[in-house]
């Protein structure tokens, strides 16, 4: 005879299992939950995911007792990996907090589970995890952490079902407890013949998506995989596979065993997911295998309408790692999404924009749509979607300050979560772009000059050395930092590009190499025959600026250089001015003026490099613009008794002085240096080619006192008292060794505007 609490039990099952919506169930549960058994509050939370519909306010596009194989994907630079599962309490498929009863439901089942947690079998705990995973909803951490540990105390009795159903719902529960996925490998091991294709594919995409490798586990899957393979479904074959790329284990040619299956079944039907998983494993992998490739993108364009979102930035991402353009598949998949813009989320809108950046597809209308979609959807921005949105719009040379500036206001105060690769990466953009943003360039300038930078690479540091010059915003503590880091990299090996940029950066920002100084030039050298004509050219202008340029090196540039052919004119540009810059090194370690060496003793491009170089510097030396600030400064001197000319050309005419004058005999330069020639951070210090240009003039025997815009800013109002003390100041930096016995105008060449004069 049975016992009256075991009919008890029998009849609330029963009603449990009759009830037709969450309202019944709920009732039920408030009436008669307090008499529940494990066996009554398993069915009950099972019976949840049924109830709870499109008439309940969710729809469940879940996976019952099989994956979906979906896969959650984020860009790092130019790598991109699954990303974790998000937080915990967090409906991810259309459940709404407004739902009120079904989440009070919910809530309750949850808290007589909690309470009588012991009491549940291995059966009932993997059901009631199911059901909680399928609803992707949990009501704290509370909840799993109890499941966990009641699993763990009766592993043993888990089948090779309850594995896999407990470990799937713990990926949709958002939590990760190692202590159980030890113990479910270490069961799972054991049992492995036990599994069928489904159960086998649910579990090794959950300790996947969890992101837990045990080697040991994925060889004995993987052999019982091969073993079942005619018996697997594409989704269950393509999940799979998915698994093993994550998990990045390729061991005994296991993975491309499973691809060779893949390929065989893929023309009769392979579900939208499997085809987004499949393709997302072989970029993942680096397998380059064209013709399954080619498969999936063309089952893919049969039915594109069919795929989400989802899937189709899965696609483009896939594409774009291995570097595949198809042009009629790119544009029909950025065709679909754009048509479905508002249901790409955050992630798929960072991920699609990182393929197109990639794959070098820009298109100015689909841009201006996205970008607009990134603007509505900015808060929901994760840190590494933010550089990667970012960096594919700076790539794309899509213009937008709108876009730029709140981009910039969303990264601001989210930087520790940044990559290494995303902080460089959003420095880059920015800088590309010409976007200044003081706030953004100030907390970068923090992040990587803390502890951000011992996770750079080289090409990390060089990226946003670069970003930082190009930007004008000189932070020490930050360079010091970025050349620290690159230094020590130099043993191992660093590419030619990374050398040149950095050399480059510093060089602009005038920040000295210090003790680093003979290892990086030494490595500049050796490295001369590997650079293109950029890099090259980048080089010896930098190492001319830092006073590091001898003979030996100029040579080697030379022969390297090789002929003008393909050279542009900024590469001229700086090949001549670093002509230049060697020959003033060279009669200051001779210690003449640069007029008495011989022509012999001054090394020159060769011909007809030098001859194009050379006209090319004597034609922008005179196409001059005089600026009202300059017009200002040489008025005032005027005022003050001291005739002087604007643009005066030096006698070997490769300079135009912005102001000339003569005392006691010595022409005297005054530099105008407008804000341009200054950093953007403060303090405001003169960027190198100040000191540079001031140093060559110099050499040219002219004394320099440059003014620069802020000296004019702070000299006192009124024409004829601000003309005396800016005469004061000339004065003051002229040294107390001047007269002023003699002052006229400048002598010997003539300036810019009489030399256009003269030749109409």
């Amino acid at each position: 005879m049975r016992k009256p609490r075991y009919n008890s039990s029998i009849s609330l099952n029963k009603q449990i299992m009759n009830t037709h919506s969450a309202n019944e169930l709920h009732a039920i549960v408030r009436a008669k939950g307090a008499g529940f058994d494990f066996f009554n509050i398993s069915s009950a939370i099972a019976r949840v995911p049924k109830l709870v519909g499109p008439a309940g306010g969710m729809q469940v596009r879940g996976l019952a007792m099989r994956s979906s194989g979906h896969v959650s994907a984020v860009v790092r630079g130019c790598e991109l990996t699954a990303a974790s599962p998000a937080r915990c309490n967090r409906p991810l498929f259309g459940w709404t907090q407004n739902d009120s009863t079904a989440k009070a439901l919910a809530d309750d089942l949850a808290g007589l589970m909690a309470n009588n947690i012991s009491t549940f079998d291995a059966r009932g705990l993997a059901n009631s995890a199911w059901a909680f995973g399928k609803l992707k909803y949990a009501p704290n951490q509370k909840l799993p952490q109890l499941i966990a540990a009641a699993a763990i105390a009766k592993m043993d009795a888990f089948s090779a079902q309850n594995l896999s159903n407990l470990l799937w719902s713990f990926v949709y529960l958002h939590h990760r407890d190692e202590a159980l996925m030890a113990a479910v490998a270490k069961q799972v091991a054991c049992k492995v013949t036990e599994f069928k294709p489904q159960e086998l594919a649910n579990v090794v995409w959950a300790f996947a998506s969890m992101e837990h490798y045990d080697p040991h586990l994925m060889d004995v899957v993987g052999a019982r995989a091969l073993a079942l393979i005619d018996q697997f479904k594409e989704q269950e074959l393509s999940n799979v596979v998915w698994a093993f790329a994550k998990l990045h284990h390729y061991e005994q040619g296991m993975f491309a065993h499973l691809l060779a299956a893949v390929k065989a079944k893929l023309p009769t039907s392979c579900p939208r997911w499997g085809v987004s998983n499949v393709a997302w494993a072989l970029a993942t992998a680096g397998h380059r295998d064209g013709a399954l490739f080619e498969q999936l993108l063309a089952q893919c364009l049969s039915d594109i309408g069919s795929y989400d979102v989802q899937g189709l930035s899965n696609l483009l991402w896939a594409c774009a790692t291995l570097g595949h353009r198809d042009a009629t598949f790119l544009q029909a998949v950025l065709q679909e999404c754009t048509s479905r813009i508002e249901r790409m989320s955050s992630q798929n809108l960072s991920n699609a924009l990182w393929a197109c950046a990639a794959l070098g597809h820009a298109d100015s209308r689909m841009l201006g749509i996205w970008a607009e979609a990134v603007l509505h959807k900015l808060e929901l921005f994760e840190p590494q979607g933010l550089s990667n949105t970012a960096w594919a719009f700076a790539k794309l040379g899509f213009s937008s300050p709108v876009l730029f500036e709140a981009l910039a206001e969303a990264a601001v105060g989210k930087l520790d979560a940044f990559t290494a690769q995303g902080l460089s990466n959003t420095a880059w953009a920015y800088a590309t772009m010409g976007h200044y943003h003081p706030g953004l360039m100030q907390q970068l300038a923090e992040q990587v000059g803390g502890l951000g930078v011992s996770s750079f690479n080289a090409q990390n540091c060089s990226m946003t050395a670069w970003a930082f010059s190009t930007l004008r915003y000189y932070h020490p503590a930050l360079f010091d930092a970025l050349l620290e880091q690159l230094a020590g990299q130099l043993a191992g090996g660093v590419d030619p590009q990374n050398i040149a940029n950095s050399l480059w950066a510093f060089a602009r920002a005038g920040h000295p190499l210090g003790a680093h100084t003979e290892p990086l030039v030494a490595a500049a050298k050796q490295l001369l025959p590997q650079m293109n004509q950029q890099e090259l050219c980048n080089t010896v202008w930098a190492l001319g600026v830092l006073g590091q340029l001898d003979r030996d090196t100029w040579r080697r540039f030379c022969e390297c250089l090789g002929n003008m052919q393909g050279l542009p004119p900024e590469g001229v540009h700086q090949a001549f001015h670093a002509q230049l810059m060697l020959h003033s090194q060279l009669a200051r370690e001779a210690g003449r003026p640069l007029a008495s060496l011989p022509a012999e003793q001054l090394p020159t491009l060769p011909d007809p490099l030098h001859s194009h170089a050379h006209y090319m510097w004597l034609t922008s030396a005179v196409d001059v613009h005089i600026s009202k600030l300059q017009a200002d400064v040489s008025a005032a001197l005027l005022l003050a008794g001291i005739p002087n000319s604007m643009e005066w050309l030096t006698d070997d005419g490769l300079f135009s002085v912005d102001i000339a004058f003569q005392v006691d005999g010595q022409p005297v330069a005054v530099e105008v240096d407008g804000s341009h020639h200054y950093t953007n951070s403060t303090p405001r210090v003169p960027l190198s080619e100040v000191l540079v240009r001031r140093r060559l003039l110099q050499d040219r025997g002219w004394a320099v006192v440059n003014i620069g815009y802020l000296d004019w800013e702070m000299l006192p109002d009124g024409e004829q008292t601000r003309a005396t003390a800016l005469l004061q100041l000339i004065a003051s930096r002229l040294g107390p060794g001047t007269t002023w016995q003699q002052v006229g105008p400048p002598a010997g060449s003539m300036d810019v505007q009489g030399l256009h004069s003269s030749s109409r």
